[in-house]
């Protein structure tokens, strides 16, 4: 995973001071162990904390530009079709290998419809300067919602971030209010419905959101760009074995482009299990990681271990201590992360 974050004020100038700004910002530095970089000017800041996938050299460093600096992106996800799409896009001068660029050059030149044809997991901010009467900034979150976004718009001010805890620094003490019916939707459900979050005026963008924000007026426009839930093509048969094991195969081919080693979590359940088999049947080589516990009601590693032999693919068992202290793993960096890109 990657960390995005930004602000953004009204009438070019930027409301917060530089650090300020960067203690937010650092706040998600667990996000990205690779790099970090930023971008400002006199209204906005936009920052990256990158986890390296594709293309993992400097070209691909984010907050990315577009050719002539008047379009920045800044990119939290994995487009797994972004080979295909950048051969459909035409003679685009590109500085990268990166998906990331992939994004910036097909909305240079479809606008946000090209968002339609990503297949992915992402969540990205774009902030667009060619018509100086005319500046937006622009988040979108995938159609499945995995990656998370957040953001704060009011009193002619905006702040987004991965996560809450880079967006609360910069907020006022009233900005900071629960909402208790929220609460309650947490304390029956498990989590926050989106766009609600724990507090009144921090929300979530949507699922297959596109949030657009006029910077001269300062007024935003949500749209609803892709909808899982829309009805198949009359041609798709859904009783259909074979198509649907066509489908299968080609989200795990999919999901398993990358430029650096990919490891596929085991648990020993069907669908983890299922991944695993069609990546092996594919020939990828498969590298499975299972996570053992102590207490035999949780631990499934017997099962994995099993599997893993009957298919013949490697695997590592991970011992769980059940007495780790789980902020220690959301809040604090980590200090040599794993060489792989997991799969679940």
């Amino acid at each position: 995973m990657c960390g995005i974050f930004g602000a953004i004020s009204k009438d070019k100038e930027l409301f917060w001071s530089r650090g300020t700004i960067l203690d937010a910002f650092n706040l998600i530095s667990h996000r990205g162990p690779d790099s970090s970089n930023f971008k400002d000017g006199d209204d906005y800041f936009l920052g990256h904390k990158r986890l390296s996938i594709i293309d993992v050299s400097e070209n691909a460093s984010q907050p990315f530009d577009s050719n002539d600096n008047k379009v920045k992106i800044t990119f939290n996800g994995e487009i797994y079709n972004f080979k295909e799409l950048k051969s459909n896009l035409g003679n685009y001068d590109y500085r990268s290998k990166s998906d990331t660029e992939v994004i910036l050059a097909g909305y240079l030149i479809e606008g946000i419809n090209f968002f339609k044809k990503l297949r992915g997991m992402y969540a990205f901010c774009i902030l667009d300067e060619r018509d100086e009467l005319n500046r937006s900034l622009i988040l979108v979150r995938d159609p499945s919602g995995i990656k998370p976004l957040y953001y704060f718009h009011k009193n002619n001010r905006l702040v987004f971030g991965s996560e809450i805890k880079c967006i609360k620094p910069l907020l006022q003490k009233n900005d900071r209010e629960i909402n208790f019916e929220v609460l309650k939707y947490y304390i029956s459900l498990g989590y926050c419905p989106d766009p609600l979050t724990i507090y009144n005026d921090i929300n979530c963008i949507k699922a297959g959101e596109l949030f657009k924000l006029d910077l001269n007026t300062f007024l935003g426009e949500s749209i609803i760009f892709y909808n899982h839930f829309r009805e198949l093509p009359s041609d798709v048969n859904g009783n259909s074995i074979n198509e649907t094991e066509n489908f299968f195969e080609r989200a795990v081919k999919l999901n398993s482009v990358s430029d650096v080693p990919i490891a596929y979590a085991l648990s020993g359940g069907v669908d983890s299990s299922l991944i695993v088999a069609l990546a092996n049947k594919m020939g990828l080589d498969p590298n499975t990681f299972t996570v053992s516990f102590n207490d035999t009601k949780y631990d499934e590693s017997s099962r994995a271990i099993k599997f893993a032999h009957e298919l013949g693919v490697k695997y590592q068992i991970i011992k769980s201590d059940l007495n780790i202290n789980l902020d220690l793993i959301l809040i604090n960096p980590i200090p040599t992360p794993l060489p792989y890109h997991f799969i679940y």
